[in-house]
């Protein structure tokens, strides 16, 4: 093998490895097909409408509400159901509505009520955005440690009139940059 194609496959696979230290794993992948399973007074589609060019969002239709009408999609059993070691839960949005929409984003461990569960409300605000919400130590509605064995996630929203708003892929992740920084800051104080 010639120097330059074994310098190229040498870089490709420290590549690979360096990549290899941050976890990313979809809890629904929709630029695959992936679709919710569960659901409650809305519909929804895969679309390109609004994504980023080669992806596919997941468009959320809300059906006409009451004032009392909770509206949510989600993953019954997702195949990631095992949450330990991530950091962070991530998707994109665009909302279409000139309003912002009040929303929620719910971690339910098997058997939860509304005390062992974690309900993350964020705001869709119009046009396109991002939501984080930070799960390393997250913590119940109750305040007590959350079990991570997931059975069930869901993402709605309560009696705001009809709104359409896409979501890009859902991902656990890890903050390995910030581990990272952690790292360094604990060798520093050794050091002092």
């Amino acid at each position: 093998m010639k120097l330059g194609m074994k310098l190229l496959v040498a870089g490709a696979v420290l590549a690979v490895c360096f990549t290899a230290d941050a976890k990313k794993m979809y809890l629904i992948n929709f630029d695959k097909g992936g679709m919710p399973n569960d659901s409650a007074n809305c519909e929804f589609a895969l679309s390109e409408e609004h994504a980023p060019k080669g992806q596919i969002y997941l468009k959320v239709t809300t059906k006409t509400p009451t004032a009392n009408d909770y509206y949510w999609c989600g993953e019954f059993g997702p195949k990631k159901a095992n949450w330990d070691g991530y950091d962070v839960v991530k998707f994109d949005y665009f909302n279409e509505s000139k309003s912002p929409v009040s929303s929620a984003f719910s971690i339910r461990p098997k058997g939860s009520t509304y005390a062992t569960r974690l309900d993350a409300s964020f705001v869709m605000r119009p046009g396109k955005g991002s939501v984080e919400i930070e799960i390393a130590g997250a913590c119940s509605n109750s305040g007590t440690p959350l079990d991570f064995k997931i059975p069930l996630i869901q993402w709605g929203l309560t009696g705001q009139g009809s709104v359409v708003f896409h979501i890009g892929n859902i991902t656990l992740e890890t903050n390995e940059d910030e581990k990272d920084s952690k790292k360094e800051d604990k060798k520093d104080d050794k050091k002092k």
